[in-house]
C-alpha cells in the first residue's frame, strides 16, 4: 500500500512519513495501536496461561469462590509477576494488573426484541484489547465460567460452572486407527487413571508430554535417534532441576514448551 502511494504521489508519501506533520502523527498512532494489538494479546495469554495452570490446576472445586481463591494467590506471587515481565517485550508494555480503565456509557434504544419498545443500554468502551480481554475473562470467572487445557491435545476449552473435566469434546489427535472419533473426553479417563496408579507428579507430568511430543516427531522421522536422546536427556534434567527447586514451575514449564 505504501509502495503504492509511494509511485503514485511521491510527495504525499514524504508527507505521510514524515513523525512531525499531521499526517504522518495519524500514520504512527495507527501502526502504534496495531502493534499494542498484538503485543497485548500475546502478553494476556502469557499471563492468564500462568494462572491457569500454576493456581487453578490446584483447585478442587469449579466454580466462582474458588477462582477468587486462584485469583489472590496469582496476584499475591510477586516473583510469578516479575519473572512473567521478564519474557515480554520491553515496548510497548503491558502490565497485568487487577484494575483495567474502561468507559461506561448508558444510552437508550430500542428493545431488539421489540422495535416499539425501549430499554436502556449499557455500552461499554475499551482503550485496549488488554481492557477488552481483561474484562471478558474475569466476568466470566464471576460467572463460574472458566477457560482450561485440555489434558490430553493441549488445547483450551470453555469450562462453564459446576464442571471439573480436565478433558475437551473435540476428536482426539492421537487415535490408534484411522478413521477414529474418539474426543480427548472419551480416552481421558484411561490417561487419568494410568497417571492415579503411577502417582505422577506435576513436574513428571509435563515431562510426559515433552516425551510424547518428542517420541512423535522421532516416528516421523524429524528427530534422529542422537537427537531423540539428546533432547530426552534434556528434558530429563530440567525435570530434575524443578524437582531439586533450582527452576519455578513457571520457568520449567516455559523451558518445557520450547521442546
Amino acid at each position: 500500500m505504501l509502495i503504492d502511494i509511494f509511485n503514485v504521489q511521491p510527495n504525499e508519501f514524504l508527507i505521510l512519513t514524515n513523525r512531525e506533520s499531521h499526517q504522518g502523527q495519524v500514520l504512527n498512532y495507527l501502526i502504534f495501536k496495531l502493534i499494542s494489538i498484538i503485543d497485548e494479546t500475546i502478553a494476556f495469554k502469557q499471563y492468564i496461561s500462568a494462572m491457569l495452570e500454576l493456581y487453578f490446576e490446584k483447585l478442587k472445586k469449579r466454580n466462582e469462590e474458588h477462582y477468587a481463591v486462584g485469583v489472590y494467590s496469582f496476584f499475591a506471587n510477586t516473583k510469578l509477576l516479575n519473572e512473567i515481565r521478564i519474557t515480554l517485550p520491553p515496548l510497548p508494555s503491558f502490565d497485568f494488573t487487577q484494575a483495567r480503565e474502561v468507559g461506561i456509557e448508558y444510552a437508550p434504544m430500542h428493545n431488539p426484541d421489540n422495535k416499539k419498545q425501549y430499554l436502556i443500554a449499557e455500552r461499554i468502551v475499551f482503550k485496549s484489547m488488554g481492557g477488552f480481554l481483561h474484562l471478558d475473562f474475569f466476568r466470566g470467572l464471576m460467572k463460574g465460567h472458566c477457560p482450561r487445557q485440555c489434558h490430553n491435545c493441549g488445547k483450551y476449552f470453555l469450562l462453564l460452572s459446576g464442571h471439573n473435566t480436565c478433558y475437551c469434546a473435540n476428536v482426539a489427535p492421537n487415535q490408534k486407527k484411522e478413521g477414529d472419533t474418539k474426543t480427548c473426553r472419551d480416552i481421558g479417563a484411561h490417561i487419568k487413571e494410568t497417571q492415579k496408579k503411577e502417582k505422577r507428579t506435576p513436574a513428571q507430568q509435563e515431562y510426559d508430554k515433552v516425551y510424547n511430543r518428542l517420541k512423535t516427531r522421532k516416528n516421523r522421522g524429524k528427530l534422529s535417534v542422537d537427537e531423540w536422546n539428546k533432547q530426552v536427556a534434556q528434558a530429563i534434567s530440567y525435570m530434575e532441576q524443578n524437582m531439586r527447586g533450582e527452576l519455578s514451575d513457571f520457568e520449567f514449564k516455559e523451558i518445557m514448551k520450547k521442546f
